[in-house]
């Protein structure tokens, strides 16, 4: 395993296997996470609509009244998102907030598996370089906080990462992950 700076004694402040540095770490996790949070939740609220939303959650509202992508309406992308998207409409109510909410804990389900994936292979300094690098650009707030098919790969691919390149995989994890990224695939036609 690579070692960073943040994970050797004596150099990037406390020694992290302290009850000080584990603390320091957990806080700056816990603030970025929170920023990423906050952030998102004014973007589902005030964010622009983009002109893609109100499809895929109308298509998401057609499979759960027992319509079939293709078959009854046109759909262009793969067949899976309308089917999870529609799920959290039946649970929540229909509505642009429900689905760009889904999206929002999709996003949050990516971050928090790729920064315990980065910590893992690569230590505290890795993980808090994800965290204060990927959720904080512009862009990845906004694709995670409307409804798009790209939460959902995000999230999908994150699960098939986390589950491959984890130390201690095995054959079921492999398993898992071959399946994520099936699933991925299920969801936009440009990952096939």
């Amino acid at each position: 395993m690579v070692r960073s700076a943040l994970s050797m004694p004596g150099v990037g402040g406390p020694d992290p296997a302290s009850p000080r540095g584990r603390v320091g770490f957990g806080l700056a996790v816990g603030a970025l996470l929170a920023a990423f949070l906050a952030v998102g939740i004014y973007f589902a609220y005030y964010g622009r609509v983009n002109q893609d939303e109100g499809w895929y959650l109308y298509a998401a509202r057609m499979v759960y009244q027992g319509a079939f992508p293709y078959r009854d309406f046109a759909f262009f992308q793969a067949p899976l998102l309308p089917y999870v998207y529609g799920l959290f409409q039946n649970l929540f109510g229909d509505g642009l907030l429900v689905g760009r909410l889904t999206s929002l804990a999709l996003g949050v389900g990516t971050i928090a598996l790729g920064s315990r994936l980065a910590f893992e292979r690569g230590g505290r300094l890795a993980a808090l370089l994800f965290l204060a690098v990927i959720p904080m650009t512009p862009m990845v707030i906004w694709c995670f906080t409307t409804t798009r098919t790209q939460p959902l790969v995000a999230f999908l691919l994150m699960t098939g990462a986390f589950l491959l390149l984890r130390p201690s995989a095995s054959a079921l994890a492999s398993s898992g992950a071959l399946l994520a990224l099936l699933l991925a695939a299920a969801t936009r036609i440009s990952l096939l």
